[in-house]
């Protein structure tokens, strides 16, 4: 008994002077096992990324809000119904605004948001359902209103970067990036015409985004968001853009007579089991 109490005494005795040693170690300059943090160096930007930065600075400020309002028109005076799209600065001089007709609808009051925040009114110039283009002019414009610079869309290549700028679901100034994904597509515009020639791409495009600008990565305008395909409204990586060579070809008949000209014969024609078939003329038609 007395032999086991010893063993069990000294045992003791050793732990304590081991604890103690262990105490004393670490408030002491001994040498301690601490880990060392690992520097952390941030991984340069690439040149693609810089264009896109750089692409973006240059033009993100001639990206405007476009606001709508349209009365209600029931026996009941129903609630105004706004709207909300997006349209680029084309022109600072002429303060000219393009977007896209459908964002207009039948809008009674339309407003501009630049990107500094400030709104404006704007004058319809022209509108054209066929190619869904219209055309604004900002009343009493900044003297630094800023304004996109021309691409051209003729040259453009399937796999070729491109960028969005809009106001998606009212997050103004939003970028997304894709590529065009075709070009040459025909799609149906909102009165019913078939718009041709028109570029397909996977940048996303969202409610919000229709009348902004689709640019090339030196952040020059080739084409005006105007549709996306989706079965939820919402991007599924399908969108289409109007080119800017045919938003050239039309801002001069917008300007001159608040619409496109287009070559018509004046003849309402039907399909029939035996072909076409002749409806009627219209009068005052060159088929009159």
């Amino acid at each position: 008994m007395f032999q086991r109490f010893t063993i069990t005494s000294v045992f003791l005795l050793f732990t304590g002077i081991a604890i103690g040693w262990l105490v004393f170690a670490s408030d002491g300059d001994y040498p301690s096992a601490r880990a060392e943090s690992p520097q952390v160096t941030e991984a340069p930007r690439t040149s693609g990324e810089e264009q896109i930065i750089r692409a973006y600075k240059s033009a993100h400020r001639a990206v405007v809000n476009v606001s709508t309002r349209e009365d209600g028109s029931d026996i009941f005076g129903g609630m105004p119904r706004e709207g909300a799209g997006s349209g680029v600065v084309i022109d600072s001089a002429q303060a000219f605004v393009i977007t896209n007709d459908h964002v207009l609808q039948d809008a009674s009051q339309v407003a501009v948001t630049l990107a500094d925040g400030q709104t404006y009114g704007v004058k319809l110039i022209g509108r054209d359902a066929g190619a869904d283009l219209a055309l604004l002019q900002i009343v009493d414009p900044p003297p630094d209103l800023a304004a996109v610079s021309f691409g051209d869309s003729a040259g453009l290549e399937v796999g070729q970067r491109v960028l969005a700028i809009g106001n998606p679901f009212g997050l103004t100034k939003t970028l997304t990036t894709g590529i065009i994904s075709s070009l040459g597509r025909t799609i149906r515009a909102s009165d019913g015409r078939l718009m041709e020639d028109i570029i397909q791409t996977d940048a996303a495009i969202n409610p919000g985004n229709s009348g902004g600008p689709l640019l090339d990565t030196s952040g020059r305008l080739i084409g005006l968001n105007t549709a996306i395909l989706s079965r939820t409204g919402e991007s599924a990586g399908i969108g289409f853009a109007v080119p800017v060579n045919q938003i050239k070809r039309a801002l001069p008949q917008l300007i001159e007579y608040g619409k496109v000209l287009r070559p018509k014969i004046g003849v309402v024609v039907i399909d029939t089991e035996f072909g076409p078939a002749l409806l009627y003329v219209l009068p005052g038609s060159p088929a009159d």
